[in-house]
Formats: structure tokens, C-alpha cells, sequence
């Protein structure tokens, strides 16, 4: 045989947990056989010298779910008779279930011989398969045609014979089978070896291969074993009464099959035969269709000029995040994306100088847990830093994969970042919070997007084995660095503390003076909005998607604000005034604030303020605000913003009365620094 591996191998999980050694009884799943060439040939060799009875036994003690495939013929007989010898032996029943190929036009006696032998070995099983959906003859030719074998017997042996063959080996799980196949019998079976493997992995047995006709014919008289009556009119080889005759004195016992047609095999047991290449024939077309039919719900990506993601069928559209309504399909689909803009980045980050480096320090990628961070070449020579931390939920140097669609692949990523960064000779370090979810099946650090698509045993995300040492989360990574006593400023995208989370009064000093958040807001980019739940002051980017807010703000925004403050190491945000006009306006009394919120005796007076008529004038109110450093709106609570000294205080006062509607107040330093207009006051 050109192959003698059979894809049938051990399972380690039939090891026994305490000894160590294979076992089988704590699996309801069937043990399985694996050969190589060189033990097949030996085993060969060693069951040459064997009686067909001892094949038999050796065959049920080695091979799971062992069949035997039979037309009744007499070599097939003998087999059927031997076996039902050891079940007798030892007082069970017949131990091997027999699969029969009833093709619609066998003879009339061969049924005959099948009930017989049902008769005659009460306790087998027989397992008798038909041609798909058919049961007779005549509907058979009614949907396949008059003579199919005349017309297309290649066709007819696929029908009749090897599917339901191959449906019966797969429905019953078979494994291995004894066939009555023997060297006497001529053409291709003339050197025929008691086991082998053929080309689907099926083990068969051939345990009479080497006996002649007249030693089965012998048994068969001997053992008072049922045959087909056909033998007494000169018949040998029994199949379809269309294309079976007698034979004459001399010749072949399959001389009569197929008589005047360069054929001996139907195709079941020669995988090279007409059959078998009609068979194959068939399979590639209908793996052809069936491809056809798969592309038809798949959807083709390309990157074009312009560095956008773009599907082939439709150059105008990108990817369709939710093309199937199965949300675990559209995961599998979306994390292949992902794979693909991953090979994509990985060759541009080398390209722009920027090199993989996983921590923790030591760590060997796809052995060890581990995340990927990048590190610019020339970090070591750089005078100054530009640390990146991207999102919780993308891959290492991405910003947004919607924006990846347009206006390209580079403003989705990092990329245009890093370049407009090295241009002004920043060293970078591109940190990684979105993998930080450790995948041992995949050995590597994954997002959680990665980890909902990859096949593993459970969704469940272990504490101990996914999780990488000292980057557990999102906070122990960002410490991978001392920098606090190197920060000159401070970029956030949607700042995440508020004014109550700062205590230290050096932090909401840095906060103040050297720190941003830009937000998703309407306003143009840029424009200063009042926030008083943020330590740090809030611009507006004109960005609806929080991950779209750094790409499209980083080059007009937020670059040239981090060049300004390095220009001035003293600080660089604006004192602003702020007017709440509409949230917090007092219509009567303390406005419906509840009484645990009015102003206790004792209270610091410059902590509360109220715009009341009735029991504050004008005067006390000019009075509180030089005495205190606060300004207060004109009909409202003012944000506690201190500003730089009462003179000040009192001029923003007057601008804010003179104003018809209260706005946002900046001083000239922020009119300096070109941020933006005034905007309408929240």
C-alpha cells in the first residue's frame, strides 16, 4: 500500500489519572488504532501464518467498532460462521454486526440466502442499507433511469453501492471491517494483504485472503453453513443479476461479473478504480458547490489607494460588523478582521522604527504569559517622551477601527500619531490595555473581543491562568514606570477623574495647570466646555465615539497644546470664570435644595452663595466675592474656580453683568493661546 497510516491515533485522554497508563474505561468515547507503514508490513507478515480463525480473534481483541461488510457471498459465509464459532466459545452473542448492501437488483436468491442466514444466526445484527430514499427496483429506475448501469455504470456503482456503503460506515461509526475478499480470487486481488488501511482511513480485514475456492467451498459443506443456490448452476461470484453469469471450467470465480467489460470491482474496495475517480470526481464538485454556495455569505476585503478598508464586491462599503444575525458569527468574522490589521500594523510600527517588546522583562512570546508593548529605537537618545495608553478593548496601536474604513488604516491607528510625533523628536512608548487578557490556547495576550472569538474550552476568563504577572489590569500595567516625577503634562481622551477623586493638593495642582480632557461633544474642536464634575479642563473634540476623539483631535488640537506647554514650564491653562445659567438656578429660596444642603452655622461663608433679593443686594455680593476670591453668576451658583486675585475676580464680575446672556469668561491667556472662542455657558 503507498499509505499505511490510518488517521484513527491515540487519545491522551485515556490515561489513567492515578497509574498513568493508557485506559479506555473512564471514556464512553470508542479507543483508537493508529499504524505505521512499518508495523503494518510486520503485522502482515506475522498474520500470513495464521488461520483465518485466529485472524478473526486477533481482529476483535485489536480493532473498536469492528463490522463486517457482505454481499453473502461463500468466502463472507465462512467469516459470518467462524465468528458466530467464538461467540459460542464463549457463551455470548454474535459479537460483529453485519452491514449489507441491498442494491435493488441483487437475485432473487441472494434475499433468500439473507433471511436464511438470519435463521441460521439468530443473535447477529444485521444492518441492511438501500440506496438513498429508495426501496425498489422499479423506483429506482424511475428516478435514475431505465439500465443506469448500461448507460453510466460508474454512476450506478456510486448509487447503489458506495454511498449507502459510505453512509453505513458513518452512521455506525465504523472503525475497521472484515470484507470476504481473498488473493484466489484473481485480477487486482491477487496480492492482497490480510490488513489494510485504505485512503478514508478504514481499516479492513481480510481474514481468508490467503485460502483458496475449494478450501472455503470445503468449510462451507463441512460446517453445514447456508450458500447461495446460485453456486450449484455455475455461479462463483454472486452480485446484481444484471451483470453476473456463470463461469466456465478454468476460469476466474469473478470471471462472470461485469462478463465483457474491462472491469472486475465496483469501486467499494479499490480506491483507484473508475469509481473511485468518479467518486472523487463527484466529491470535488460538490466541494465546489458547496464553496460557491459559502462565498455567496462571504463578504471580500481589500485595502485600497487611499489605506481604506473596502469590500471587492462593493469598492464603496466597508466591513460590515453585524453581516450575520448569529452575534457568534459575526465575533468570528470580526476577529479575522482584526487578524488581518494586525499583520497589517505589525510591518508598518517596524517601519516607522518602532520595535515589539513583551513584558514581563524575560518573558518568551507564545511559552510565557506576557504583553506586547512598543518601544521607538531611538527612546534612549530622545530628550523628551511621549508616552501613549490606548484603549481597554483594542489591540496594541490602534485608536479605532472605524476609522480604519475611513479616512484610512493610518488614522485608525497609531500610525499617523507616531509620524506626526517623531517629526517634533519624541521617543515613544506605546503602551497596551486592551491585551491584557492572557490566552494559553492561543499563547498570546488577547482583547476581550479576541477571547469571545476564539474557540476554547470555556468563556469563562480564569483569574490566575489569564491573567499576565504584574499586568493583571489595566492600572498594574500602567505602572510598568516611575514617571511621576517626570510628567510634564497630561492628555486625556474623556477624562475619567473627578474633582472629588483628586485629594492631593500637588496632583490637582498639575491637574489644573498642566493637564486636558477632550470629550465627545458638538461644540468645534477646541472649544472650551465647562464641566464641574472634572478636575482638569474639558475641551470639545466634535467627535460622537470617545475611541475617534484622539485621531481626530491629535494633529490641530492636542499636538500643539503639549508644544506650548513645553514652552512654558511654569503652566499654561487659562483661569476661567464660569457662569451656570440654566443648571443650577435658584427660583426661590435655596432653589429646592434639600435642607441637608443649606449652609449649616459655622460653614465657611465663602463656600455658599445665593442670588436672593430679598436678603442679599448688590453691594454684599461685590463685598463676599473680593473678600472670598469667588465669583458668582449672575443668577446662578458659580463653579468654585479660584482665581488669581480679587481685582481680577471683580473685573470678570463686571464683564459677566454687562454681558445680556451670561457666557463662559476667559482671561487673555487664553485668548493668547488661540484655543478657541468663548462658549455659551452649559
Amino acid at each position: 500500500m503507498s499509505s499505511a497510516t490510518s488517521p484513527i491515533t491515540p487519545k491522551s485522554e485515556f490515561a489513567d489519572n492515578e497509574s498513568g497508563y493508557s485506559s479506555g474505561s473512564g471514556s464512553e468515547e470508542l479507543p483508537e488504532v493508529y499504524f505505521t507503514a512499518p508495523h503494518l508490513r510486520h503485522i502482515n507478515a506475522m498474520l500470513a501464518k495464521l488461520e483465518p480463525l485466529d485472524v478473526i480473534r486477533w481482529s476483535m481483541i485489536t480493532f473498536p467498532s469492528l463490522f463486517q461488510t457482505t454481499a453473502f457471498g461463500l468466502t463472507g459465509l465462512v467469516t459470518i460462521d467462524m465468528i458466530s464459532k467464538i461467540a459460542l466459545e464463549q457463551n455470548i452473542d454474535h459479537p460483529v454486526d453485519l452491514i449489507f448492501l441491498d442494491t435493488l437488483f441483487h437475485f432473487k436468491e441472494t434475499h433468500e440466502l439473507v433471511e436464511a442466514c438470519q435463521r441460521h444466526y439468530p443473535t447477529a445484527k444485521f444492518h441492511i442499507y438501500k440506496p438513498a430514499g429508495l426501496e425498489t427496483a422499479d423506483e429506482f429506475n424511475k428516478v435514475h433511469g431505465d439500465k443506469l448501469w448500461e448507460t453510466n455504470d460508474n454512476l450506478y456503482d456510486y448509487l447503489a453501492k458506495v454511498e449507502p456503503a459510505q453512509r453505513a460506515y458513518s452512521e455506525l461509526r465504523v472503525k475497521a471491517v472484515f470484507t470476504g475478499r481473498r488473493k484466489s480470487q484473481g485480477g487486482k486481488r491477487g496480492s492482497l494483504d490480510v490488513v489494510e488501511v485504505d485512503e478514508a482511513g478504514l481499516i479492513k480485514i481480510n481474514p481468508l485472503a490467503n485460502w483458496t475456492f475449494p478450501q472455503v467451498k470445503a468449510y462451507i459443506d463441512a460446517n453445514g453453513v447456508p450458500y447461495n443456490v446460485l453456486l450449484d448452476r455455475g455461479y462463483k461470484s454472486v452480485g446484481d443479476w444484471h451483470s453476473t453469469s456463470p463461469v466456465k471450467e478454468g476460469e476466474d470465480e469473478r470471471a462472470g461479473r461485469w462478463k465483457g467489460q474491462q472491469k472486475t470491482e465496483c469501486g467499494i474496495h479499490n480506491p483507484r478504480s473508475k469509481y473511485a475517480q468518479f467518486l472523487q470526481e463527484q466529491e470535488q464538485k460538490k466541494q465546489q458547490q458547496a464553496l460557491e454556495e459559502a462565498l455567496q455569505n462571504v463578504k471580500l476585503y481589500f485595502i485600497n489607494s487611499e489605506d481604506q478598508i473596502r469590500q471587492i464586491e462593493k469598492p464603496s462599503e466597508g466591513f460590515d460588523y453585524y453581516a450575520h444575525r448569529v452575534e457568534r458569527v459575526n465575533e468570528k468574522r470580526r476577529e479575522a478582521m482584526d487578524e488581518c490589521i494586525r499583520r497589517v500594523l505589525d510591518t508598518r510600527f517596524v517601519e516607522e522604527g518602532l520595535t515589539k517588546h513583551f513584558l514581563p522583562p524575560g518573558s518568551t512570546p507564545g511559552t510565557d504569559p506576557c504583553v506586547p508593548i512598543l518601544i521607538s529605537n531611538d527612546i534612549d537618545d530622545a530628550e523628551k517622551v511621549l508616552v501613549i495608553i490606548g484603549n481597554t478593548y483594542d489591540d496594541l496601536g490602534i485608536w479605532s477601527v472605524r476609522e480604519m474604513e475611513g479616512p484610512s488604516i493610518n488614522h485608525g491607528s497609531m500610525i499617523s500619531t507616531i509620524r506626526s510625533a517623531k517629526k517634533e523628536k519624541f521617543g515613544l512608548l506605546i503602551l497596551n490595555c486592551g491585551q491584557i487578557v492572557y490566552s494559553p490556547e492561543m499563547g498570546r495576550a488577547v482583547t476581550y473581543r479576541s477571547w469571545k472569538a476564539a474557540t476554547k474550552p470555556s468563556p469563562h476568563i480564569d483569574e490566575v491562568k489569564n491573567r499576565v504577572p504584574g499586568h493583571e489590569n489595566v492600572q498594574k500595567h500602567v505602572k510598568i514606570a516611575e514617571w511621576k516625577s517626570s510628567i510634564e503634562a497630561l492628555i486625556a481622551a474623556e477624562s475619567t477623574h473627578t474633582a472629588a477623586d483628586v485629594t492631593s493638593p500637588d496632583l490637582r495642582h498639575f491637574l489644573t495647570t498642566r493637564a486636558r480632557a477632550y470629550i465627545v461633544h458638538s461644540d468645534p474642536p477646541g472649544t472650551f466646555i465647562p464641566d464641574k464634575r472634572f478636575i482638569c479642563q474639558t475641551f470639545s473634540t466634535a467627535q460622537i465615539y470617545s475611541e475617534t476623539i484622539i485621531p481626530n483631535s491629535w494633529h490641530d488640537v492636542m499636538l500643539p497644546w503639549f508644544k506650548r506647554v513645553e514652552e512654558d514650564p511654569e503652566g499654561c491653562n487659562p483661569v476661567m470664570l464660569v457662569d451656570w445659567e440654566s443648571v443650577e438656578r435658584l427660583k426661590e429660596g435655596w432653589g429646592g435644595y434639600s435642607g441637608s444642603t443649606k449652609p449649616k452655622d459655622g460653614d465657611d461663608p465663602n463656600k455658599w452663595a445665593f442670588d436672593d433679593d430679598e436678603n442679599e443686594d448688590d453691594h454684599d455680593r461685590e463685598a463676599k466675592l473680593e473678600e472670598g476670591g469667588k465669583a458668582f453668576g449672575e443668577e446662578g451658583l458659580e463653579d468654585m474656580v479660584d482665581l488669581r486675585d480679587a481685582e481680577q475676580a471683580a473685573k470678570a464680575n463686571k464683564a459677566l453683568q454687562e454681558n445680556e446672556r451670561p457666557r463662559t469668561v476667559m482671561d487673555d491667556g487664553l485668548k493668547e493661546m488661540g484655543v478657541g472662542k468663548a462658549a455659551p455657558s452649559a
